[in-house]
Formats: C-alpha cells, structure tokens, sequence
C-alpha cells in the first residue's frame, strides 16, 4: 500500500483545486455545492479529478446552499464522507442544518468548505465563517495557503469522524484564488456501503433530548481543543524565544502575509510569530504560553477578532479590538506593513522605514487611465432588460437580487440587491407598505434564473398567497454566469454529466399560484416594454397579482455563436445625413431651434369635432372620477351632451388615434354618460341682458344652438317653430328607440330656462313674414328652417300606402301614424331610412325589407345600428336600386327594382352607379317609405332670397349671412339635409355672426378656426397595449318591438373609467411626469403652466421627445450622434466609447454586433450597416 506522504507528481494549482485535491486525497464518496465566488472552481476541478483518476464520487450542483448541506450531511449518516461548498455568505442559507448537525453530528467524515470574501469583492457581506463556527460551535480549520488547505483536509475528515462533527475548512479569497505548487498524494480509497442506522432519537431527536446531545457537543469541543493544543502542525510556534519584545499570534492568510511583512522590514528573525491552524475550539494553552514570553502581543487575523475575543487576558495583546487593526477591509500587505511599523514605534520596537508606494501611486496616476466601474457585457440581455425595465417605469421601484445582474444599478433600474431571493419577497413587502396607505407605486423584481431555483420560488408562493402585485422579471440567461458559467436546472445538464432532467421555469412559475406568465425576448427592446405595461396593467386590475415575466436569452458570453447567426452591424454617424438639410453640427452645442420644445397642442379628436368639444380634458376628468367637471367642460362648447352623445356622427372617433391601435375610444358613450347622470342640467346666467331682438326661425339643431349662444350673449332672443313643440327634426325626424323623448326633453328645456321666448304654432310665411318681423324690432333674423320638402323623381309618389322617411317619422310623432300593414318596404340607405325600418317593426309590420344601391360597407350608417336592424328582423337588399313603385286602384302594392352595376371607387373612395345587370325583380308590399331629397320650403317667406344650385339658402360661407344683410341661414336649409353635429356647429358659427352684426364688428376677422380641421397630431403607441373598447350594453330583442324604448343602455361606472383610461391624450399634456423622470440631464422642471426646458442643462439627447407619450414635446431627429452621451450613461455598453470631441465611437475590439444601441440612440445617430 502506498503511503498517504508520498508525492506522485507536483502542479502548479489554483487554491481552489488545491482544495478540491484535498478532498478527493481524503477519500470522500460525495460532494455538493452551489456556486458562489471564493468558492466556485471547488467543484469542476473535483470533476476533473474524478474523470482523470476514474473516481466513485458523486458530485452535484445543488439547487442552493442548504440543499447541498443537507444532501451531504446526510450521505455522512451512512457513513460515507461527504463534503459541501460554498462562500461565506452561502452558509447563511445553510445555518439552519448547520446548527442541528452540531448537535446531532454525524458518522462519516462531513467537512464544510466556506470561502469567505474579505473586503469584500463579490459578496453582500465581508463576514467571518471563524464566527458562525464558534456560534455554530463547529471546529474550524483556517488555512494560510492553498497547500495548507489541500493538507489540512484528511485532518480535517479524521477529525470529523473521530468526533462524529462537522469540520469547517475556512479559506479567504487570497488563498481561494492564490497559485502554488501543489503536490499530489495518492487518493485514499474507502470502501464504505451507505448504511443508515435507525436512530429516531438522535436522527429526530426531541428538545429534551437535544439537551443531552448540547452537553456531549461541549464535551467534544473539549477534547478537541485539547488534542488541538498538541498538534504542532497546525498550530506551531516560528522563532520561539523565552522573553521577546513582541510577538505576533496569526491565524490564515494573515500569517502567510506576516511573515513576507517581516521579511521586507528586517525582522523575520526578531518577531516570533505563532501561527494557528484551527482558531475554534481555540489552542488555549499554547496561546497563553505563548503570551507570557511576549511583551506585547499583535494579533493578526481575517475578518473579525475571533482569536482575539477567545484570549482571557488582553493586557498586552493588541488587535482589531483596540484599534491597532482596521475592523474592516482586507488585511493587504501595505495595510499589514503600516500596523506593524506603527506597532513597533509605539512600543520603540527597530524597525526599518517601509518601502513607498507613493511613486508607483503617481506613475500610475500620470497614465491618465480612466477608472471605469463593472458592467455587464457587451450584448448581455440583461442590460437590454434593464433599460427597457427603466424605460417602462422611470419611477418604479426595482427590488432586485445577487448575480451579476446587480449591474443593472448602473442603468438606475436596481434599487435594492440584499440576499438571493429578496428581489421577490422585497417587492411583496413594498406592495403592502405602499397599498397600507393608498398608493400606488410600480414595482419591478428583477431575479437571475439560478437564483429563482436557488430561493426565488418560497417568496413567489408568500407573494401570490397573501395578494401582493407587483411584476416579477426573471432573467433567463440559460447559466449561472457570474460565477464560472455552472449550468441550471434548466439545462438538465449535471456537474459531472450523471443523468439529469431539465426543469421548466415556466411549470414552477405556475405551481406557485401565477396566472399572469409571458415569456419576452428582451432583444426587442419595445417588446418587452409593452409586456412590461400590459403586465402592470394586469396587477392594477382587480383580478390582478403578481404578473411574471421571463426575458429569455442565451448569456452571450457563453454562447457567443448565437450572435454570429444573424450579426447586426451598426456604425454611429458624425454628420447629419444629407435629407436632414442640416450643416455639420458641434458636438454638444445644438442650436436652440433644434432642441426640444414643450407645447400643447388640440387633439384631433377636439379638432375634428365642429364644436371643438375639448374630449381629451373631459376623458381626463372622468379616469380621475370627476364627472361634474368633466360635464362642465362638455358644455363650455356643447349644451346638449344627452343628444349629441346619441346622435352625433361621431367625428371625433373616426380620426382618435387609438383606432391605429385597436379600436377608437367611445367618446360619445363617455359624454352620453355625463349627461344622464345629471338630473337637472346646470347652465352658468347669460351675460349682461341687452336690447337688441333676434327672431329664430325654427327650433331644429340649428335653431337651438343659436338660441342658446345668443341668449348667453345677452340678447333678446324668440324662437318662432311651426310645430306644437320645440326640437324640430330632433322630434319629427328621429325615432324615440334612439333619443328618449324624456332626454330631449331634459335638454331642450334649457332654452326655456335661460328666458328665451318660444312661440309654437307659428309658420314664418304663413302667419307672419320676415317684412313682419322687421317690422316688429327684430334687428337680426335666423333663418334655422331645415329641408323637409321631398323631391324625388320615383312615379306613383301620391299613391296611397306611400310616404317618404321623414313624414313617417313626422306622423309617429305627432300621433298620426299608430299601426302599419304586414309588409313595408323602405326604399334607402340613410340613418333616418334605418330607423324607419326599425320603427316599422315596432308599429305591428311583421315583414320590413330595405333596398339601398351599395353595399353593407358602403351604407352611410353605423355598423352596429344596421346589424342591430338585422337582429330585429329588417331584411337589406343590397346593390339594388327602385325603378317604379307599383300600384293598384290608387293603392301601393310594391316595387320593382334592378340590381346595380357600380364604377371603381373615386378618389374619396364612394362608388357610383353606372348602370342595372340583370332582369328587373318585384317585392310586393303594401306600405311604401321612400327616401328623396329633401329642400328647404321658401316660397312662403316673403323675402326674395337668393338660392343655390341645389334649391338651399344661398349664404356667405364664412358667415353664413344671406344675400339679404342681417338676414342669416344655418342647418339644412343652407347643406341639406346633413349630420346634427354640423347642424349645431352652423348654429353657433350663425351666432357669433349675427353678434359681430349686432355690434358692428367685421363679420368675418379672425374666423380660421372655427369648426372642425384635420391636424393631426402624431403620438406613440409602440408600447401601448391593445385593450378592447367598451361594449355597450343593449335591450334584449323581444322588449324592443314591443314599443319606443332606448336599445342603447349605458355600461357601468367603472366600466366607463375603464374606457376613459385608453384615451392617449394626444397632443394634450396631462402632466405625467415622465419627461421629468426620464431626462438624464434634470433639465425639465415642473411649473404651474406645465413644463420648462432649461436649455441651460439640455444635451439635446431627445429622450424626452421620445418618451412623450403625447406628443407635446417636439423635436426632430438630428440623425447623428451630437455628443450627448446617453447611450455611455444610461445603456452603458463597454463598447460604445466617448471620442475626444464628445461624440461615441464604437470598440471594435469589444462589439458583438448585437444591435442593441440601435434601439437606444433617440437621435438615430447610430445607424446600421446593410452588407
């Protein structure tokens, strides 16, 4: 048998695989571990020894520390010897099992490798494991060099199996990560069958039985410490003397850094120095001996005073305790040098003056070499995660966790990084803490997939039980990449290749309760920003919780090839290209006219309206509940919100710009909503009364709104309607199922309110002329009469059972018509033809049929209203045009019609008829409603008005004044018969006319922006989600055709706000904050007007008129790099570097081509490069 001494070979070894030498020297049968820098090359370089020696061991990453602990402590209950490692801070994980194995112990060697991380250079803690051993009160073994630790190791097994007890072997960093010549031993081969004993007692021993188990623990400590006491090769004394000046007592690496201390001062022969292997249970003896030959005593030992602390008398010793030492940071060889010439001269010890470092220091100084903080790779997914993240949600906050994704500080998207699972349970308990007082604020988790494995998931499972809402990114690299690329679970692949199975992040995320999952590729950088809003939407719902997102994307720096398959190249540009029209610019000192301005502008829904109803403040006010507000603002413009909610052709949605999304906002419904809320409608007193009198002719749209805008104005107002009642086509022309007589009435009655005489009954031509109503003081004469004379050029007209749309309306509404035949045919495409055909049903007709010349598409209705008269049972005919109505002894008994032949669509789109295809068809039918044109009557109103071709008032467009001076038209009398928005926009653009007449002002000055205009307002809705618009609810189909009930119903309150919150505020400014959120300069601040750019601090970056979603901050694209820095500062790719000048130049060296900064540079500087 070959001796355990003997040397087979010698290598030069990084500490770490010295350590992994040591345990398979040592015989061990099973090794787990989770990585974690000191610690991670343990493990591969057991590997690597198992395969080259042909070794039974099992070795496995474990999932995390504990784990791993546990996996192998009770591989040691069997009697095997087992091994675990991790760093300092891993061993936190595992305390728990740490604390019960000191009690319980174990039956195979079982020793703790824990490298601790002085300093500390990648741990969340500087922590000594000498102090969790002494708590833990486990033997530990503190090496001084990598060859101490690969010796210390079967020393460290005997003793664990001697005393049945874990071992912890300590090293630092510098003996982890230190390289020396290592000598390999023949490896131990153990035989040993896993045999568990069943000892319930001690396996599962009770509270009082682990009393017993804590008093032979002492015991063992005991006698440890005194067989530690005589062994001399781990604790020995280095120029021993019987009297010295001072002595230095060193434990590790303190003591390999001592003794070059010494050697460089010229003391190495002067200062005895006792060097301790095992600092707990501490050598007691020797170190009191040890004292008393020693004047003074210095104490050398990384981190805390463990050895220190464990002395009785410190009289003469000197330490961290009292200053002498630093109680924090790595003990390094100049700090090292400092403490022990200061020690010497406080104690008037010789000692030569230590070598400066101050020359080197301003050598390296005088480089000019710039400090440049960690950060992730070039082309690291993560960092396209973390600027999209901060992007999303600049005031959001980002609890985040360990990895090298912890660099996401340096894009200001990590606001905490505590321990490995804490991203998750942090947001949980900021969730609580925010909505315990009523606020809500966005946040973002941000999590490595190994550290979701590691602890992620407990905290997931607390979060979704106990209701939190927040979004939780895992950052799916495929790799556990900080730490030496181990694999995940996710990989199936083994640490030594052993069979395996690949895990599913996706299942787990799901086992934990989530319901809201999406897996984003975090390249498509706008992608992943609209998951991350529609994920946050999904918490703020009331169904909501924890939204789960998982960016995937191979870590480039293990799979660099994943990027040679489709490289993106990209070059920055200097110089504005030549479409720009611009010189060369200097870098950082744009012109004033080409950085950022902040300005309101009228949304195009406002724009498109005649009325320029201000709909985006009113949307605004309803999303913030308050509804008086926003029915206020409606009015400023509109009086009637109840009826134009209703019956407005809807402008403003047919151009809303959501509707290049999804679906146009429903903002007739929101103001609809309004209106009915109120029970009595509120109207701000006219102004000052004044004298003079206006005459009305006609109580339609038209009529009203004028009546309304003059009687604010002060004048004397009188409406003159020929009908019983005041509302004109609002009355006769519309059908109650779509306008309740009881809204129409609601609002009408404010022009009664507001003391405006009503004379009903009254026929201007008729009763009274124009020449009478001069005659009778009234300076000014509106002439709001609408077109309802029919002329058509369809024969048999005056047959019996035939009558056009509006008179059929007409007669319902004044009680004439009560019942219909079984079979009606309507004979046009128009909105009042529709309702006809709807009336009919409801008047007892059990057959109605509808023929319009077009098609479905091409019928000037809303599509939701020709599909609800098709539920009800209205029969289209389309492409179909009447020829004749066909009769019988005066009576109607149907039509004849051809199928129609139509042109290519004009440039506006409309299509018209060319000619008939086919043989002419019959439909019989016994009640006939046609639809012709239809013209103001005048030939009875005594005034010689001039007319247009089309037989209407012939009127100034702009001021709507007719050829007779102060005499002015509005309505259908001037367009024929048109929609009832522009009917109300005519009335008050006639108003405004007729009150600039009255006071002798210029009739037509200043009048450009009236009524509606197209400037359409660009805003962006790449990260907006889609969402559906709003259904509305409807009357169930058999109540409608029993009578006159409204078929449109309002949705709930909440489901209104709802429908407001998809409003984007286009071109309006609603205050979001976001331009002051994003602006890397701080340059924008808020005043009581809004926003101010100071063009002071401004780099012209544009990520403020990027990032406005409204669009009210403007500013052009340079289209080159103008030296702004963003893309250095906030995305921070060690591949983009600033030049001399300012501007970014791309490392060529470094770049990967992933394309990234192309999705980052707002001036669209960076560019890429076609092959």
């Amino acid at each position: 048998m070959r001796s355990m001494d003997e040397i087979i070979e010698e290598r030069v070894l990084l500490g770490n695989e010295a350590i992994a030498r040591g345990v398979v020297e040592s015989g061990c049968h099973f090794f787990a571990a989770y990585p974690g820098t000191p610690s991670s090359e343990i493990l591969p370089a057991i590997v690597r020894f198992k395969m080259e020696n042909d070794l039974d061991i099992y070795v496995e990453w474990s999932t995390n520390e504990k784990v791993a602990f546990e996996n192998a402590l009770v591989a040691s209950y069997t009697g095997k010897r087992a091994a675990v490692a991790m760093k300092q801070v891993g061993l936190n994980v595992a305390t728990d099992p740490l604390m019960s194995a000191a009690y319980i112990g174990t039956i195979g060697g079982f020793v703790i490798i824990s490298c601790d991380d002085p300093g500390p250079y990648s741990s969340q803690t500087e922590q000594d494991t000498r102090f969790l051993a002494m708590f833990a009160k486990v033997p530990v073994f503190d090496p001084a060099s990598p060859r101490e630790a690969q010796e210390m190791l079967p020393m460290a097994f005997e003793l664990s199996e001697k005393y049945q007890i874990p071992v912890i072997l300590r090293p630092v960093l510098r003996v982890s990560h230190a390289q020396q010549k290592i000598a390999f031993h023949p490896i131990r081969k153990i035989e040993r069958k896993a045999n568990f004993i069943h000892q319930p007692q001690r396996w599962s021993a009770t509270p009082r039985f682990r009393f017993i188990l804590h008093k032979q623990l002492n015991q063992k400590l005991r006698n440890i410490a005194e067989e530690l006491n005589s062994m001399s090769r781990l604790n020995f004394v280095e120029n021993e003397r019987e009297k010295a000046a001072f002595g230095i007592i060193a434990s590790g690496i303190g003591y390999a850094i001592a003794r070059d201390v010494l050697l460089e001062l010229g003391l190495e022969k002067e200062v005895p120095i006792l060097k301790i292997g095992t600092p707990f249970p501490l050598p007691s003896k020797r170190i009191e001996t040890f004292i008393e030959k020693c004047e003074e005593v210095l104490v050398l030992e990384e981190t805390e005073p463990v050895i220190e602390l464990q002395i009785r008398n410190k009289s003469n010793v000197h330490g961290r305790l009292d200053g002498f030492i630093p109680n924090e940071g790595e003990m390094l060889p100049e700090v090292l040098t400092q403490v022990i010439v200061d020690f010497c001269r406080k104690f008037s010890i010789p000692v030569e003056e230590p070598p400066s470092s101050t020359p080197f220091e301003k050598l390296v100084a005088d480089l000019g070499v710039p400090i440049r903080r960690p950060t992730l790779c070039s082309g690291c997914p993560h960092r396209a995660s973390f600027y999209a993240i901060k992007r999303a949600f600049p005031n959001g906050i980002f609890p985040s966790d360990i990895g090298c994704y912890t660099l996401g500080m340096n894009l200001d998207a990590v606001d905490t990084c505590h321990d490995m699972g804490a991203a998750i349970t942090f947001a949980s308990g900021l969730y609580h803490a925010y909505h315990q007082d009523g606020k809500e604020v966005p946040i973002i988790a941000t999590i490595g997939d190994s550290t979701f494995y590691h602890s992620g998931a407990p905290g997931l499972l607390n979060a979704v039980y106990n209701g939190s809402k927040f979004i939780l990114v895992i950052l799916d690299n495929s790799i556990v990449a900080m730490t030496g690329m181990q694999p995940t679970p996710e990989s199936g692949v083994t640490a030594d290749g052993h069979p395996g199975r690949a895990l599913s992040i996706e299942e787990l995320v799901r086992g934990c309760g989530v319901d809201y999952l999406q897996v984003v590729n975090p390249y498509d950088i706008q992608g992943m920003i609209r998951e991350l809003r529609k994920a946050y939407r999904y918490t703020r719902s009331p169904e909501g919780g924890v939204a789960v997102l998982i960016a995937r994307y191979p870590c480039i720096t293990y799979q660099k090839e994943q990027l040679k398959i489709r490289p993106i190249r990209v070059e920055i540009r200097h110089i504005p290209p030549p479409e720009k029209d611009l010189p060369p610019l200097k870098s950082k000192a744009l012109p004033k006219e080409l950085l950022p301005i902040y300005r309101s502008k009228v949304s195009p829904c406002q724009g498109a309206c005649p009325l320029q109803v201000d709909a985006r403040g009113y949307i605004e006010l309803i999303v913030k509940g308050r509804f008086d507000e926003a029915l206020a603002l409606v009015r400023k413009r509109n009086p009637f919100p109840g009826i134009t909610g209703r019956l407005c052709a809807r402008p403003c949605e047919k151009i809303c710009r959501r509707g290049n999304l999804d679906q146009p906002i429903a903002i007739d419904l929101l103001k609809r909503f309004l209106a009915d809320r109120e029970e009595k409608p509120f109207h701000p007193p006219p102004e000052e009364e004044r004298k003079e009198k206006v005459a009305i002719v006609g109580s339609g749209p038209s009529g009203l709104m004028a009546a309304y805008e003059l009687r604010m104005k002060g004048y004397q107002v009188t409406i003159f309607e020929a009908l019983p009642f005041m509302g004109g086509t609002l009355v006769i022309g519309t059908s109650r199922f779509r306008l309740p007589e009881e809204v129409l009435k609601r609002e009408i009655e404010v022009i009664r309110r507001l003391r405006t005489e009503v004379r009903l009954n009254t026929r201007v031509g008729k009763d009274l002329t124009l020449r009478d109503l001069r005659q009778q003081g009234y300076r000014a004469i509106l002439l709001a009469i609408g077109a309802h004379l029919p002329e058509s050029n369809l024969s048999n007209l005056q047959a019996e059972g035939v009558i056009d749309s509006l008179h059929f309306l007409k007669g319902i509404a004044l009680g004439e018509i009560t019942a219909l035949p079984p079979k009606v045919l309507v004979l046009g495409g128009s909105e009042r033809d529709v309702d006809a055909a709807r009336t009919a049903l409801r008047l007892g007709a059990k057959e109605v049929h509808l023929f319009f010349s077009r098609s479905k598409k091409e019928i000037p209705v809303d599509t939701s209203d020709v599909e609800e008269a098709e539920r009800e049972g209205v029969i289209f005919h389309f492409f179909s045009i009447p020829t004749r109505i066909q009769t019988s002894r005066g009576k109607a008994i149907g039509i004849s019609y051809k199928k129609a032949l139509l042109s290519d669509p004009s440039s506006l789109g409309r299509r018209r008829v060319v000619s008939f295809q086919g043989p002419e068809k019959r439909m019989r039918g016994e009640y006939i409603i046609h639809s012709p044109l239809y013209l103001p009557e005048l030939s009875e109103l005594g005034l010689p008005l001039k007319k247009s071709l089309l037989g209407t008032i012939q009127v100034d467009p702009e001021t709507l004044e007719t050829s007779i001076p102060g005499v002015f038209a509005s309505g259908d009398a001037v367009t024929g018969p048109k929609n009832f928005i522009d009917a109300l926009a005519m009335g008050k653009k006639a108003a405004l006319s007729i009150d600039r007449y009255l006071r002798g002002e210029p009739l037509r000055t200043n009048r450009e922006e009236e009524g509606s205009f197209d400037r359409l307002v660009s805003v962006k809705v790449d990260y907006v989600e889609t969402e559906e618009r709003i259904e509305e609810p409807l009357l169930p189909l058999e109540e409608r055709v029993k009578g006159f009930k409204e078929v449109r119903l309002l949705p709930k309150e909440e489901e209104i706000i709802r429908e407001a919150k998809r409003c984007l505020h286009c071109g309006a400014c609603y205050q979001c904050d976001l331009c002051l959120w994003i602006c890397p300069e701080e340059a924008i601040s808020k005043t009581d007007e809004g926003y101010k750019i100071d063009y002071e601090k401004c780099s012209g970056c544009r990520i403020c008129a990027q990032g406005c979603p409204t669009s009210t901050i403007e500013m052009s694209a340079i289209g080159a790099c103008i030296g702004c820095g963003f893309c250095i500062r906030r995305f921070e790719c060690p591949s983009l570097i600033r030049g001399e000048d300012g501007r970014v130049r791309i490392d060529r060296l470094t770049c990967v081509d992933c394309g990234l900064c192309l999705q980052v540079c707002a001036q669209e500087g960076i560019y890429q490069v076609t092959p």
